[in-house]
């Protein structure tokens, strides 16, 4: 994701050529407010994106990845410490290419599987609090800190019926990495952005608000897994920075910024296999972005409630 291009139609360098006096022309004046604002000069404005763009849907994908969902039935354990993987479909060359600044395509197939650590407590029969974090070590060749949270509330249980909950949870990542370009884009001499620059350092920050109702089911058969099934909604504010330094020594840092508002459904089984050995899968869609599968392997402690 590069610095934007004349969108007027106009050559490049005639645009630079009229766009530098007019700022020299302002320059006393601009550097004056500035100063008598104490804003600093070299700040970056972000820069908003529609919800189509190419490059709002490629963060919302990686976003939904990211999702963090129940992966397990609300019903078990009072503590639980579990390892969550989910599988992240690689892109096509189509599906990565951005338009922003000229067609180009980003570098994100890092990996196909998103590990992520998790932990939940029953303080209550109605009450569910889980976490997770990432710390921001590399793997896969980028670093992905994470952390996440969600509280749920059982409203409604009848007897021998599922059980209804609601619960909000909240996303929020920093995934440092060569996305711009890589090691390969920049000794490729076909790469007309990339070549002869340095290894870009990017940073994309997904951050995510939802709200899902979700209905616990018993086992389905004697001493078998449990069923769930949920559908929510979420807010995303995906922003990607650039950090990368062409072969003219020329610093491209923008900030692009998208706003999503979505809906997903998914659903899974969770099984008590030994003791307080837990095993968990669950399907998850969202429309537009992407459908997944999750799989968790947790460990339990207390009585189930």
């Amino acid at each position: 994701m590069e610095r934007p291009t004349d969108r007027t139609g106009r050559g490049t360098a005639h645009h630079d050529l009229w766009r530098g006096t007019r700022l020299r022309a302002a320059a006393p004046a601009a550097l004056l407010a500035l100063a008598t604002l104490g804003v600093p000069a070299a700040g970056r404005a972000a820069v908003p994106l529609d919800d189509d763009s190419n490059e709002a849907q490629l963060m919302g994908y990686y976003a939904a990845g990211l999702s963090f969902t129940p992966l397990g039935a609300p019903a078990g354990r009072r503590i639980e410490a579990a390892i969550d993987a989910t599988y992240l479909p690689p892109l096509s060359d189509e599906d990565r290419q951005t338009t922003f600044a000229g067609a180009k395509i980003e570098n994100t197939n890092f990996t196909s599987v998103i590990p992520r650590p998790r932990i939940r407590w029953r303080p209550g029969g109605d009450w569910l609090l889980e976490a997770a974090y990432v710390p921001p070590v590399e793997m896969f060749g980028v670093k992905p800190q994470q952390y996440a949270a969600a509280v749920a509330w059982r409203f409604a249980a009848p007897e021998d019926r599922p059980a209804w909950w609601v619960r909000a949870h909240y996303m929020r990542a920093d995934i440092e990495g060569p996305i711009t370009c890589s090691e390969e884009a920049v000794l490729d001499p076909d790469n007309l952005v990339c070549r002869g620059g340095q290894v870009s350092e990017d940073r994309f920050r997904p951050e995510t608000y939802g709200l899902d109702v979700l209905v616990g089911g018993p086992h389905l058969w004697r001493g078998g897994p449990g069923w769930y099934a949920m559908a929510g909604y979420r807010h995303e504010r995906l922003q990607f920075d650039t950090h990368f330094v062409n072969n003219f020594d020329r610093l491209d840092d923008q900030v692009l910024v998208a706003r999503l508002d979505r809906g997903s459904i998914g659903g899974g089984v969770s099984w008590d296999a030994w003791r307080g050995l837990r095993l968990n899968a669950e399907a998850y869609y969202a429309p537009e972005a992407l459908f997944t599968g999750r799989v968790a392997i947790a460990w339990g402690w207390g009585e189930p409630r």
